[in-house]
């Protein structure tokens, strides 16, 4: 496992295999790739240190149907990078500005292009957490499993908060593949959390869509308090794609695929 201090973009790739490094008093686990049936990834990722304890994490997703997805995508995690490096280390207005200048430059690219966005900033000790659209961040315990979940921006997703929609069953849902908040999309909205606490007992993940859509949410806590953090990514990663390569009574949807972990060390 190597360490990395610098920043990481992952656009538009077909990686292989899950890959770790150390950062941020802990360890960081990312995979993405294209969907089975696409040429083009329309997923990204990024990993934007600000020293040895406080970071930036974040995943997109380019909105399926929609022209330039993967350049939108890219816009926006290019834009939250130069955010977050011109902050002069204030990490929540360099997120905010990224998000807000992704979204204008995305608007004036034309074409109609957009994006999700899912970001986490890690604390000194604890995490906050900034969404537009479906993207979802989950953070569980060892024992505790699942402590804090986003809300995705979805016609599916809020019918499931609100309880008219069990969980398991809006994973079948005709409009699953609905988005109601993007960043391109005009008046994006900015969801931000108040600061979570984290231990070395608790897992963040951050991923877009091809994970959820294909995994049911119990199945996504079980691997995520896996003890090893790569093997944990693996097994996310490989359900995934079993499960898109082999459609059944269980969820089945090809798409692009993205995953990142992270888990402090103690």
């Amino acid at each position: 496992m190597n360490s990395t201090t610098s920043p990481q973009l992952v656009l538009n790739a077909r990686m292989t295999a899950v890959q770790c490094f150390a950062a941020l008093e802990g360890q960081v686990c990312l995979f993405s790739t294209v969907s089975p049936l696409k040429a083009q990834n329309e997923d990204g990722a990024a990993f934007i240190p600000i020293d040895e304890k406080r970071g930036v994490l974040a995943v997109a997703d380019g909105v399926g149907g929609l022209p330039g997805g993967e350049v939108a995508s890219s816009m926006a995690l290019q834009s939250l990078v130069h955010g977050v490096a011109s902050a002069n280390g204030i990490a929540r207005e360099g997120i905010l500005q990224g998000i807000e200048n992704a979204n204008r430059q995305i608007q004036a690219s034309g074409d109609g292009p957009a994006t999700t966005l899912a970001v986490v900033e890690i604390l000194d000790r604890g995490i906050r957490t900034y969404h537009v659209g479906d993207s979802e961040i989950l953070i569980c315990h060892s024992n505790a499993g699942l402590r804090w979940k986003s809300l995705p921006h979805s016609p599916v997703g809020y019918g499931v908060e609100s309880g008219l929609l069990d969980p398991r069953d809006a994973i079948f849902h005709e409009a699953r593949h609905l988005v109601s908040n993007v960043v391109g999309g005009g008046d994006a909205s900015i969801e931000m959390s108040t600061p979570l606490d984290l231990t070395a007992q608790d897992t963040v993940l951050l991923a877009t869509d091809g994970l959820f859509d294909n995994l049911h949410l119990e199945e996504v806590v079980e691997r995520m308090v896996i003890p090893d953090l790569k093997n944990a990514g693996l097994q996310l990663v490989e359900l995934a794609q079993r499960r898109m390569a082999q459609p059944g009574d269980h969820p089945s949807k090809p798409d692009d695929l993205t995953v990142m972990l992270y888990r402090r060390s103690s």
